[in-house]
């Protein structure tokens, strides 16, 4: 979604009234120098070398950034020559403009908070483009150090009226940059796009930032390295809403994060040791910058009960009953999303078992009879459909709740779902509330299967007894004599 004429003519307008945030002495020096096609790493190395600051900084990001098991780098060419003129040319222009903007006039725009927040996401941008490749990690840093720029240009070019919205407490982040387009005539995200593109920033790393936050407006290609920037800056700002939340809010988040890194074939293991690492690189950045930071348990921790809202836990009702574990069958052919939909499943205690296709599934469901299964649509051998339409003229599987998983949302595909014996769906990409709503309604559904299976067990058990109580009283009575 390219810049609008509208758009550009309301940033050329900001720009020339000189309100927006903008790099000053040397790293303004910098951005010039960088932008040059003859510039020399003596010539940078010089201008860095004005702000003793700035030196420390990028010293430090390339350290983290070389090689493994090279010596340390001391001398600041070198670290020029190891993170590279875009790398170099961000970065200057973060760390100005975080200098310079610590505090303001927009009442309402914690200024503290949204570089700790730009911090956390831009190191933990850095750890995810280690394991994604789909950016060098320097430059990654910068980019999500950067992603959210438009805030702060709009907090300092329009500060009273920035402060009434945010006010406001707008209910989500869309709705926040609907009440944007309305007020200033384009959104936080359409600005720092506009921003980046003119501070140098490629545009195929432009587009994932303008889309990060909304990404039903996105159209990368499927596994295109556009893809992979916008699903890394995604998953970079969810390990960030978790390390700025209050205590009460991380265990909410934590399901989408799982989710996200899914599609990035993260496993859940490995972004749970991603997240601590990244903590503990989010606290030495702070520390540098003096910027506050917050003490966060392991990831590991904040995992186990991560389905639900505190109001209505799953492991309350997974525990619920006569304690015998709850057993889900997961039927999926994506092998990253069937083992990302098992960890979060066993993390709230439900005993959950695994399937690659419709025909496995069909077979492990009448050997282990589970309670409640997931099953995807669309799958080799057997569909999702023609699982549930053979599963429900067996008598396992018609007591069987079942959880449809489709792409498809259209009103006859959910008709022809529904028809075929599905008890719910869920629509793909999965949302972490939407998952924790639905499966908190199906198993309140298998709960109360189990209530009225005992009641009938005890009823026919009391039956017995009763029949059995009078055998015996019929016994004992003394026989009537003869008249």
């Amino acid at each position: 979604m390219a810049t609008t004429p509208a758009q550009r003519a309301h940033f050329e307008q900001l720009k020339s009234s000189g309100l927006l945030p903008s790099p000053k002495g040397p790293a303004l020096a910098v951005l010039g120098l960088t932008r040059r096609d003859n510039v020399s790493l003596a010539q940078l190395a010089q201008a860095v070398k004005a702000d003793p600051a700035l030196v420390a900084r990028l010293l430090k990001l390339a350290n983290v950034c070389r090689a493994p098991g090279g010596r340390p780098l001391l001398a600041i060419q070198d670290a020029l020559s190891v993170l590279g003129l875009t790398a170099v040319r961000g970065l200057a222009l973060g760390f100005s403009l975080m200098n310079d903007s610590r505090s303001g006039a927009c009442r309402n725009f914690d200024y503290i908070a949204f570089w700790s927040r730009n911090l956390a996401r831009a190191v933990a941008m850095q750890a995810v483009a280690g394991i994604t490749r789909a950016m060098p990690a320097d430059e990654s840093f910068t980019l999500a150090l950067l992603a959210h720029i438009g805030e702060l240009a709009l907090a300092t070019a329009f500060p009273e009226a920035y402060s009434g919205l945010l006010a406001e407490n707008p209910a989500s982040t869309r709705d926040l940059m609907f009440r944007e387009q309305q007020s200033f005539g384009l959104d936080h995200a359409d600005l720092a796009a506009i921003l980046l593109e003119d501070w140098g920033v490629p545009a195929a790393l432009v587009e994932p930032v303008r889309c990060h936050e909304q990404p039903a407006i996105a159209a990368f290609a499927a596994g295109s390295r556009a893809e992979r920037v916008f699903l890394g800056l995604m998953l970079a700002s969810r390990i960030a809403d978790v390390c700025l939340a209050a205590k009460n809010q991380r265990r909410g988040l934590m399901a989408e994060l799982f989710l996200l890194g899914g599609k990035l074939a993260i496993s859940p293991e490995t972004l749970t040791d991603l997240c601590d690492n990244m903590v503990r690189d989010w606290a030495d950045w702070c520390c540098l910058l003096d910027v506050p930071q917050q003490t966060l348990p392991p990831f590991a921790e904040l995992m186990k009960v991560s389905l639900a809202p505190a109001d209505g836990p799953l492991g309350a009702l997974c525990a619920a009953g006569d304690g015998e574990k709850i057993r889900v069958l997961v039927v999926e052919d994506d092998r990253i999303m069937r083992g990302l939909l098992k960890a979060l499943l066993a993390h709230v205690g439900l005993d959950c078992l695994e399937a690659e296709n419709g025909r496995q599934g069909f077979d492990l469901a009448l050997r282990e009879r589970p309670q409640l299964m997931i099953v995807d649509w669309s799958m080799p051998e057997m569909n999702g459909i023609e699982l549930i339409r053979a599963l429900r003229e067996t008598e396992v599987g018609r007591g069987v709740y079942i959880l449809l998983l489709t792409s498809m949302d259209k009103e006859e595909h959910l008709v022809e779902a529904f028809e075929a014996g599905a008890d719910d769906f869920l629509t793909k990409p999965l949302k972490s509330k939407v998952l924790a709503a639905r499966l908190r309604a199906g198993l309140r559904v298998v709960m109360l299967h189990r209530e009225i299976e005992r009641d009938q067990a005890n009823l026919q058990r009391f039956a017995v007894e009763f029949a059995a109580l009078n055998q015996r009283l019929q016994e004992s009575r003394p026989a009537c004599l003869p008249e």
